[in-house]
């Protein structure tokens, strides 16, 4: 091959390299790509071209992030005063003129520009707000952004956004733009003066959605909302909120120029305490959904009189930890912080809302909750779609009915039914109870004794029905109460009372849903490393009947394979073991990770398995094989999972009645240096199981006998790892007992001439 047809084959295989982002997953394309007779000269040149990209890479992500420190440093300076750009003292000092303005007073000041309360002189007289930008702060990206901020109002005409009158520039060349005046107070504060109950509170945040959805429909994103930018004033005696300050808003369409349509790289753009995950990232892709995160935030606000995150603890944090903060630690559903404060401050609270401290605790527990935690989701897809979406949520709430936010239990949906229509459930009930009087009366005078026995039996049973499905009603609000109560206990690291709420309420009774499959998930761990199998059962049956609602693939990176399957197996649920496994294996195909393979072979294979199940996890055997037979897999999977990887294949070849290859498997396992005793101990399950097979029982009783020593010595029962690091997990040990217990009952208790006894 000439020289530049093979730089032409280095270059493809850079390019298609580069567009894979984990690392392994590239070493192992590289494996494939070249073969298994490849030029390792090859593989180098290209890897040494990614290490090279990605250094670069990283140099110039590091000065970005530098950049976002020092510009978050600076702007809390400038907001404590500390540091300040000067005005000029002629030109825009109060009673100078700018235009036809007169400038009075200034009454705020952002990162860019200073508002001023200005007077209007022709050819009408009024007040209104200008913008000026900062003298000394006029460099070209300063003033193109002005520029942007002046479109962007201009875009919007919407009774709940403050209006944008004129534009123009001082006579020193500063842009500056005029806007409707509003003379009101923050949400907040006007919500706590005029003790607004909930409903009141809700339904004026709505108005604030609808006018937010508006400049969502302009192609307009705020992000900056918070209370401040939300002024409420009175219009002809009623209560009118008003979104200002669209300032480091941006076009979504590309209605700006270029230069003003993306802010600088790792600048950060807005208020802590009110900043979604990705925007506090400076990602450069910014939708409708961060304003969706800010509005649940002020949503929680309204509610409890306190931000998720307090904005103090996130600024004295600085830039890295407030980062951290927001992009890792969940924000406390509303009823519990409320429930979290003392008895005079809750009662504050309260009474700010025109309520007492419990019924507040009640109305925002359930429904306030999940609509909050929805709009505030980590993840953009987890959150409203729209703002649309946030406001007709909380008006399904104000109507007593089921919000989206919310799985819609039976229990839910007729409590709902019940709160909308109760005239009608109330006239339903008088006239039937008039119906049954009219009855009772008829059958006294017109129906024979017999047939009036009848008609009382009839009635005992309904009224006893009745009581049944009261007492069942009862029963599931209480279980979905203690699922609750364990969710809150798990976030806080309290895993005993968790599972102390779950013993006391019978798993029976509780309803499978989404928003209980983690706390089955975790609590089934939490037991099964205990080797409490059977509590570990019921959890993890109770969330795979709450998982198999959920479409979507089998995670690559989760361990859930190889701790449910082993512990089903184990308490002897051998029903809900196959649903498991043949459930994951439906959902699976995707997996393209080695580890998860593994992972997935494993929790599949703890009990034999037909031809067709079999048959649809060979391609995923073939890829294992290849990537352990190809001369540069150590490159993408290390000697401690090579060993791992080989104990997975020697159980399918087992499994398919491949005795001879099995022991082949095992022997490749054992010729890894690393050791691992629960792996080891599988293995030597499996090498008893297959000498058997092969008519070796002497041997078959030695490799038992090796794995029930690993077996038999002592560990702790309440630790991840029972016998320290580099042992094995829990889940390793589970599946070395199940491996064990298989053998033991196929090659039987011998004696020292080889009898069975």
């Amino acid at each position: 091959m000439n020289g530049d047809a093979s730089r032409k084959i280095d270059k493809a295989l850079f390019e298609a390299a580069s567009a894979i982002d984990d690392a392994e997953a590239r070493q192992v394309f590289l494996a494939m790509a070249c073969g298994v007779s490849a030029d390792a000269a090859r593989v180098t040149r290209v890897t040494e071209w990614l290490e090279e990209q990605e250094f670069a890479e990283a140099f110039f992500r590091n000065a970005a992030i530098e950049r976002a420190a020092v510009s978050f440093e600076v702007a809390e300076e400038m907001e404590s005063g500390a540091l300040s750009c000067q005005l000029d003292p002629v030109e825009d000092a109060p009673g100078s003129r700018v235009g036809r303005y007169l400038l009075l007073e200034r009454i705020g000041e952002g990162g860019c520009g200073v508002v001023y309360m200005a007077e209007q002189l022709e050819p009408v007289q009024r007040r209104v707000a200008l913008k000026v930008i900062r003298s000394g702060l006029d460099s070209a990206g300063v003033m193109a952004r002005f520029e942007a901020e002046r479109q962007t109002l201009a875009l919007m005409d919407h009774p709940g956004i403050a209006r944008v009158f004129d534009a123009g520039a001082t006579d020193s060349g500063r842009p500056y733009f005029v806007m409707e005046m509003v003379f009101g107070d923050r949400i907040t504060s006007h919500c706590d003066t005029k003790r607004l109950g909930l409903r009141q509170r809700l339904e004026l945040f709505i108005q604030v959605c609808q006018a937010i959805q508006h400049a969502h429909q302009k192609g307009i994103i705020h992000r900056d909302i918070k209370p401040s930018n939300v002024l409420v004033s009175d219009q002809d005696g009623a209560a009118l909120p008003k979104v200002i300050d669209f300032g480091i808003s941006r076009a979504v369409e590309a209605r700006l120029s270029d230069e003003t349509y993306a802010t600088t790289h790792g600048q950060l753009i807005g208020t802590p305490a009110y900043m979604s995950p990705e925007q506090a990232e400076g990602g450069q892709d910014p939708d409708t959904r961060g304003d969706v995160y800010s509005l649940g935030v002020l949503l929680h606000e309204l509610l409890t009189g306190r931000t998720p995150f307090d904005g103090k603890r996130l600024s004295r944090a600085g830039l890295f930890e407030m980062l951290r903060i927001l992009r890792e630690e969940e924000p406390p559903a509303p009823s519990l912080v409320l429930s979290r404060l003392g008895t005079e401050e809750l009662a504050e609270v309260a009474t700010a809302r025109d309520c007492t401290a419990a019924t507040l605790v009640t109305a925002v527990r359930g429904d306030l909750d999940g609509i909050v935690a929805k709009a505030m989701a980590k993840e953009r897809a987890g959150r409203y779609d729209t703002v649309n979406g946030l406001a007709a949520d909380l008006r399904r709430f104000l109507n007593d009915e089921p919000v989206s936010a919310r799985p819609p239990g039976k229990v839910y949906l007729l409590r709902k039914l019940l709160r909308r229509h109760k005239l009608v459930f109330a006239a339903a009930a008088a006239v039937t109870l008039a119906l049954v009087a009219g009855l009772s009366v008829s059958s006294w005078f017109y129906v024979r004794e017999r047939e009036a026995r009848q008609v009382q039996v009839s009635l005992r049973e309904t009224a006893e029905a009745a009581r049944a499905n009261e007492a069942h009603m009862l029963q599931q609000s209480k279980a979905r109460e203690s699922v609750s109560l364990a969710a809150m206990r798990l976030a806080e690291g309290r895993m005993e009372e968790a599972d102390q709420l779950l013993l006391e309420t019978p798993l029976a009774s509780i309803d499978p849903s989404r928003e209980a499959a983690n706390v089955f998930l975790a609590l089934g761990d939490w037991n099964a490393i205990r080797q409490r199998t059977n509590m570990a059962a019921d959890c993890y049956a109770m969330f795979l009947q709450a998982n198999r609602r959920d479409p979507a693939p089998v995670s690559q990176s989760s361990m859930m394979l190889i701790s449910v399957g082993p512990t089903l197996v184990e308490a002897g649920r051998y029903a809900d073991y196959q649903r498991f496994r043949s459930d994951v294996i439906d959902r699976s195909e995707k997996i393209e990770d080695p580890t998860a393979v593994g992972h997935l072979l494993k929790a599949c294979l703890l009990m034999p398995a037909d031809e067709a199940l079999l048959a649809r996890m060979q391609p995923h055997a073939e890829r294992l094989t290849m990537i352990l037979s190809a001369p540069t897999h150590p490159q993408s999977m290390d000697a401690y999972q090579s060993a791992f990887t080989a104990l997975s294949l020697a159980m399918l070849a087992y499994r398919s009645g491949d005795s001879q290859g099995a022991l082949e498997w095992c022997a490749k396992c054992w010729s890894y240096p690393d050791s691992n005793e629960a792996r080891t101990a599988s293995i030597h399950a499996i090498a008893a199981m297959a000498t058997r097979q092969l008519g070796q029982t002497a041997q078959a009783n030695i490799e038992l006998a090796r794995a029930r020593a690993l077996l038999a010595a002592p560990y702790d029962r309440d630790v991840v790892y029972p016998r320290g690091q580099g042992t094995g997990m829990w889940l390793d040990w589970s599946i070395a007992r199940v491996l064990e217990r298989e053998a033991a009952g196929l090659i039987g208790c011998q004696d020292e001439d080889g009898e069975t006894r």
